[in-house]
């Protein structure tokens, strides 16, 4: 697998439950779409319980193109050789660095090498994570293998 790292900003969640809301921010901020996080929560519609996965189709209101589907770590890392940073939804019970209560969760997926997924944690103040390969993919079987990817519509 060819190594690549996407330089995608980092935006830590406020609140329990806005992990889409920050995973987005940092999407648009890579893609130089500058959209205040409070506009996001609305767009969103982010309950105190999180958001829904799918409403992340939402963004095509602000001229993105997103693809939202189950796939494959390698649908993943030909996203990101094309510069299309993905959200990745993914069960925190397999990821080695949590230790917190585990819970469904959204990570921004910006980079790969032959043994690592590089991710950026919006729980975490500090960006990307490294995680192996085997606990990613369980991680994020554990959530039905779904993403959503993104670029500028042209």
């Amino acid at each position: 697998m060819k190594s690549i790292l996407l330089p995608v900003p980092h935006v830590q969640q406020r609140q329990d439950g806005e992990c889409i809301v920050a995973c987005a921010a940092m999407i648009l901020n890579y893609l130089g779409t500058e959209v205040r996080y409070e506009k996001l929560l609305r767009l969103l519609r982010t309950d105190w319980f999180g958001t829904p996965a799918s409403r992340l189709r939402e963004l095509e209101t602000l001229g993105i193109v997103v693809i939202y589907k189950q796939g494959t770590l390698q649908e993943l890392h030909d996203h990101l050789l094309q510069e299309r940073p993905c959200i990745a939804l993914v069960q925190t019970l397999e990821l080695p660095y949590w230790q917190n209560e585990p819970n469904d969760h959204a990570v921004t997926v910006v980079g790969f090498d032959d043994q690592f997924v590089y991710i950026n944690d919006p729980s975490f103040s500090d960006a990307p994570k490294k995680v192996s390969l085997g606990d990613f993919d369980l991680a994020w079987l554990e959530r039905d293998e779904y993403y959503a990817a993104f670029k500028k519509r042209s």
